[in-house]
């Protein structure tokens, strides 16, 4: 009788295990509709603010200003009123959110990196016309933009890359501690 306790005991934990462990490797992929944005670094601070969404994978975080649409996906579900949250005084709204599950996140993509700048950040007013021209080349190519430079620089760098422009281009920041440099690459993902 024990021996067949201690079976079903160590069978039913098995079960409690891998329903848990299941449940933990969902990955939840969501779409939603979004409201109230009208240029490309409009796009990107809706892109900021998802990626700063506890829970969700930054990498997989697009946002498309033509479809006025994002995509992300986390490792665990994000309460709607979470999302509206921090929405809630930008000046953009989600809406229409919806989500599905499954076991995998989007496959990274290679980068062919297209240009590779290192500018120095008390000169970026002299940049403004190049970063500008990064920008036309993000737009017409499909390209993407990584920039690491100071966080005192990022609105002055995105603004001169992004502001007014109809097309979203994805750019990915990240603040660096080298106060004088700002670096910033263009690149294709490859399959």
């Amino acid at each position: 009788m024990k021996t067949r306790i201690h079976v079903i005991a160590l069978l039913l934990t098995m079960i409690i295990y891998t329903v848990s462990s299941h449940a933990e490797s969902q990955i939840y992929h969501y779409q939603a509709k979004v409201e109230g944005m009208v240029c490309a670094f409009c796009a990107y601070s809706v892109s900021k603010k998802l990626r700063g969404i506890e829970g969700i994978i930054a990498d997989t975080v697009t946002v498309s200003l033509e479809q006025n649409k994002a995509e992300f996906s986390s490792r665990k579900k994000i309460p709607e009123s979470s999302i509206h949250r921090v929405f809630s005084e930008s000046g953009f709204s989600l809406t229409n959110i919806h989500f599905n599950a499954s076991e995998s996140v989007r496959p990274a993509h290679r980068r062919d990196i297209l240009l590779d700048l290192n500018v120095n950040v008390f000169n970026t007013e002299q940049f403004e016309s190049v970063f500008r021209s990064i920008g036309n080349i993000a737009i017409n190519t499909g390209a993407s933009l990584l920039i690491e430079a100071p966080q005192a620089q990022e609105e002055t760098i995105l603004k001169a890359l992004l502001m007014g422009r109809k097309k979203s281009v994805n750019v990915e920041f990240n603040p660096i501690d080298i106060e004088s440099t700002a670096h910033i690459q263009l690149y294709q993902l490859l399959d």
